[in-house]
């Protein structure tokens, strides 16, 4: 579908530029489908976050394009600067996921216009509405909820909100009462359930038995599925009526990291070669390697080589270049430590004791400290409790995520083999949290897990 939006747009956009105009301009307009910027912004490998505030604008009404390079009130082509032309879509899912909570479909971008390079950012209707923002950025603030109106996207209003959710309903019990009369007409003792994201079939009350498409089957999908029923495990579960080959040793499709990382805290994979290959995909290096390796029972050669012989569209070049440098040259010796911690502290955040009333304490016990010192002071608690086995508080990982997650980094090597169960109960709970963490955030986390691995892994793997 992005395809068609994106071959549409090109044409659209290609008739509307006026080249005997001195000044190469469009003729088109800004409105409830189209909106211009002047110029492109990227922050490291993410596009600006105060765009998410348009497209969700489009997610939420009906879809529509951001044009980059396009004077907003000349509607001059002035152009993007030419490192943005063919961007990776990586740039922009990676603000779309952290920044938005809804299943967006998009795709990036760009044309040449006698020289000049011109972006587009198609965005689909979004499946199921509203799409709500879930980070804080200028004027973007998380919980809000954007709708794109004719030539502006502001937030939603109050009539438009009850639009979009009454629409929202009406097209789940319609999908639902069209599944049911499906279910009814093939018998529901011969209806089965297959889970598009990894490929997997529940075959109902059958023995509990479950089956697994191979990958060309699932590529097919789309020529077999009937009608969407339920969400499965958060996956979109389709009725499949017809023959359909299955093998019992098929080949999932991974698209969610946190399939891998879920694998990695239940220290249980089915899957291991195929989650190896996902990593060449990732936009993160940090990703529990040398757990997937041990668990397919591969040494560190044949890692390389299954992972090097990853080719396509997706994959992210810098990301698998990173993971091979790591099979190579990863040790267990140098772990990574964020922020520093007060070693004379040995203070922890007792049950039933607030943040603030621990924090007074230290400060009373420690005179030498002062306010400049508070976010160590923070960090230190956070890891003394930690180590200690006692639960932190609510109001910490609420208001200091950050801080916690700079103490799991600091977990030793020794810690981290003989209280295995417990950090891997513990640094799963701060990922649960990684779609409200800020991108540096999210980035530590993983980081964290990266040293785990290491410590737990690294040295079963063979040569």
């Amino acid at each position: 579908m992005t395809e068609i939006m994106k071959e549409s747009m090109l044409t659209l956009f290609k008739k509307s530029v006026d080249v005997d105009n001195p000044k190469l301009t469009t003729n088109l307009e800004e409105s409830s489908t189209i909106e211009f910027k002047l110029s492109l912004h990227t922050h490291g490998e993410t596009i600006n976050k105060d765009y998410l505030s348009s497209i969700s604008g489009f997610a939420n009404n009906q879809g529509g394009t951001l044009i980059f390079g396009i004077e907003p009130i000349t509607h001059e082509l002035v152009g993007i600067k030419d490192k943005y032309e063919n961007l990776d879509n990586m740039y922009v899912s990676t603000t779309v996921r952290n920044g938005l909570d809804g299943n967006i479909e998009y795709v990036f971008y760009t044309h040449r216009y006698i020289g000049v390079l011109i972006g587009f950012l198609s965005v689909k209707k979004a499946a199921s509405r509203p799409v709500v923002v879930k980070v804080d950025s200028g004027p973007v603030k998380r919980g809000e909820i954007y709708f794109r109106y004719p030539a502006q996207t502001t937030k939603i209003e109050a009539a438009d909100l009850r639009m979009v959710l009454e629409e929202e309903v009406q097209s789940r019990v319609n999908k639902l009462i069209e599944s049911m009369q499906k279910i009814q007409e093939m018998g529901v003792q011969n209806v089965a359930l297959i889970n598009t994201q990894n490929g997997e079939i529940d075959l109902g009350n059958q023995d509990g038995r479950k089956l697994v498409l191979n990958e060309e089957t699932l590529k097919n999908l789309n020529l077999i599925k009937q009608g969407k029923l339920v969400d499965v495990d958060g996956a979109p579960a389709y009725m499949i009526k017809g023959e359909i080959e299955v093998e019992g040793q098929g080949k999932p499709i991974l698209s969610k990291e946190a399939d891998i990382y879920e694998s990695f805290f239940s220290q249980a994979c089915e899957h291991p070669h195929v989650m190896l290959e996902q990593l060449a995909l990732s936009s993160s290096q940090y990703n529990p390697l040398f757990f997937l390796i041990y668990k397919a029972d591969m040494s560190k050669a044949e890692a390389t080589k299954l992972i090097t012989d990853v080719e396509g569209a997706d994959v992210v070049i810098k990301t698998k270049n990173e993971v091979l440098k790591r099979i190579k040259n990863d040790d267990a010796t140098t772990l990574y430590h964020e922020g520093v911690l007060i070693d004379s502290i040995k203070t922890v955040i007792e049950p039933g004791k607030t943040l603030d009333e621990t924090i007074q304490l230290v400060f009373e016990e420690h005179a030498e400290l002062n306010s400049s010192t508070k976010t160590k002071v923070i960090r230190t608690l956070a890891y003394n409790t930690l180590m200690a086995k006692i639960t932190l508080p609510d109001e910490v990982y609420e208001e200091h995520l950050k801080r916690i997650i700079e103490a799991s980094s600091n977990f030793s090597a020794e810690f981290i083999t003989t209280e295995k169960e417990y950090v891997l109960e513990q640094i799963k709970k701060i990922y649960t949290l990684i779609s409200v963490m800020k991108p540096a955030e999210s980035t530590l986390i993983r980081k964290s897990i990266y040293n785990i691995d290491r410590v737990l892994y690294l040295g079963l793997v063979k040569p």
